[in-house]
Order: structure tokens, then C-alpha cells, then sequence
């Protein structure tokens, strides 16, 4: 089973609970914001009893640059994000990513897109079962026979099964909805008037009459033909460019043979006085310790 954790959502939710508690070292140095993601990961590879995890940023490879989405909204694209603000949250992310690699654990960059883009490709490229974790609910658009969706805080796995009963709409009608109402924190406006009981209406109408577009006020159709480009995920690398999933692939071709290496993770706890993972490091190494395989190839070859 191979886990795609979106990192940079998860490291925020960490860094604004971890800011309240005041994680210090004997330095006064604050690497709390990497205790509670490690700590995070633990739980969900014991979860779901695996350690194919693959975590994706947003920080792009090409920067500065712009994609699609931010030259289509004319700079406006998650504009009303405090970007100072923001800088503090990945203040250590260089440490985080070092440590989550002493794991064995690998992290991906989009070229010029972003994190949810590069989750889509994986969830169709690699072979499943895939696990999709994140707060984010556009990503509720992955979920297939083989990848599902996992919400970390309400700890609710959502699948094809289950959409509907969870999400109160038809999976099939779901990228609709969500474009009629838009998307608050990317700064995407929606349908003027139309709430959640409107939204899901008019989004069964869509899919139920294929004609049901161009029956609908101009300015309404502008709005849903705009916003589906610029949410659909299935979309935002191929539009990127051919350039962009050469990145993803030269990335997973690099990080294909990582294997973890608990005695670096070891030294990265020691300077982070990590105590309580130190003190049950025997856990660590059951859940990111080398396979049996992997062992007994490697005894072999020492003969």
C-alpha cells in the first residue's frame, strides 16, 4: 500500500498547534513543528501498516514561476495568503525532509504545479492500493477502486463505497459541486447565490442532462467552465506541459532505491532531543526497519 501525504498541509496543521505549545531545546532551538509531523507519519505507516509513503510539497522545482492556474486568475490565486506569515512555517523544512529520508521516506516537488498535482500523477501512476491523506478536500476527486481517501484529524477513510454516505453528494457530480461553490482557501470565487443545497442541485442537473451547460445563464457557465479547469486534477499536469511529469519521473527514478537508514535517524533525534523517540526507538525500527527480505539478500551477499 503506498500512502500520499500532502506535506505541505500537514506540516501547517503542525506548525500553528506546535506554535502554541513552545517546543524548545536545552538551546532554546524549536524543532517542534518536526516532532509532531514524525510523529504524525509514525501513526499513520503503523495505521495503515506500511512504509511506501511518498509525501508531496508545493515548493516548486522551478522558482520563481507561475503556473496555469495563478496566470488564469491574473495573479489572484491563493492571493489573500500571508506569505510572511507563512515563511515560518517552513523555517526547518530543510531538517524535516533530511529526516523523513533517514526513514526512507520519499518526498516529490512539482516542476512549476503544485502538491495536489503531483498526488494526482502518483495515485494513476503508481500501482495501488493508494492511500490519499490529507485535509484537503479537493483531492476527494482521486479516490477510485484503488486509491481512497484519508481524513488524519476526523480519522475517516473515505472510498468509492462510502462517498456518498460521507460526503452527502454522488462522487460522480462531486468536481461540479465543488466548482460551484468554489474554493475559499485558494481564493476562487464561486456561483454568485449558490450555496450547498443549490450547488448539489445543479451539480446532479449537469450530470444527469448533458446539455444542462449550455442551457445555463452565460455568467454561470463562465464560472463552471473556468473553475472546472482550474480544479480538475486529472488536468493541472498535463496542462503544465509534458516538462512536468518528466520531473516527477526523474524524481521517482532517483528515490527508487532509498532505503532507510535508522542509525542517521537516530543521530537527527539526538540533536532535535527527540528523548521520547529515542526511549522507544524499538517501534521505529518495526515500522521503517529494512524488510526480511531486504536482510536476508544482504547476508547472502556477504557469503
Amino acid at each position: 500500500m503506498n500512502l500520499l501525504i500532502d506535506g505541505s498541509s500537514l506540516l501547517h496543521r503542525v506548525h500553528w498547534i506546535n506554535d502554541k505549545r513552545n517546543f524548545k531545546t536545552s538551546s532554546g532551538e524549536d524543532f517542534g513543528d518536526i516532532y509532531m509531523f514524525l510523529n504524525s507519519i509514525r501513526c499513520l505507516a503503523k495505521l495503515f501498516n506500511t512504509r511506501q509513503i511518498y509525501i508531496a510539497w508545493d515548493k516548486r522545482i522551478i522558482y520563481p514561476s507561475t503556473n496555469f492556474r495563478q496566470q488564469a486568475m491574473d495573479g489572484e490565486y491563493k492571493a489573500h495568503r500571508d506569505k510572511e506569515k507563512n515563511k515560518s512555517v517552513y523555517s526547518n523544512e530543510k531538517y524535516l525532509v533530511l529526516t523523513l529520508q533517514s526513514l526512507g521516506i520519499k518526498n516529490i516537488y512539482p516542476r512549476t504545479m503544485e502538491a495536489d498535482d503531483v498526488i494526482s500523477w502518483l495515485s494513476v501512476n503508481l500501482t495501488g492500493p493508494n492511500v490519499v491523506v490529507s485535509t484537503d478536500g479537493d483531492l476527494l476527486q482521486l479516490i477510485t477502486s484503488d486509491t481512497s481517501f484519508y481524513h488524519p484529524y476526523k480519522k475517516k477513510l473515505i472510498d468509492v463505497a462510502s462517498f456518498e454516505k460521507d460526503i452527502g453528494i454522488n462522487q460522480s457530480s462531486y468536481l461540479y459541486y465543488k466548482a460551484i461553490l468554489g474554493d475559499v482557501s485558494d481564493n476562487i470565487p464561486g456561483v454568485v447565490g449558490y450555496g450547498k443545497v443549490k450547488a448539489k442541485k445543479l451539480a446532479k442537473e449537469l450530470i444527469d442532462d448533458p446539455n444542462c451547460l449550455e442551457k445555463l445563464d452565460q455568467t454561470i457557465k463562465n464560472v463552471l467552465i473556468k473553475n472546472l479547469s482550474l480544479m480538475n486534477l486529472s488536468m493541472g499536469y498535463s496542462l503544465a506541459g509534458p516538462e512536468e511529469v518528466v520531473a516527477y519521473k526523474e524524481q521517482l527514478d532517483i528515490l527508487e532505491g532509498l532505503e532507510p537508514n535508522l542509525d542517521k535517524f537516530k543521530e537527527y533525534c539526538n540533536q532535535f532531543e527527540f528523548h521520547r523517540f529515542l526511549k522507544g526507538f524499538n517501534e521505529w525500527e518495526s515500522i521503517f526497519g529494512e524488510s526480511r527480505l531486504l536482510t536476508v539478500l544482504k547476508a547472502l551477499g556477504t557469503r
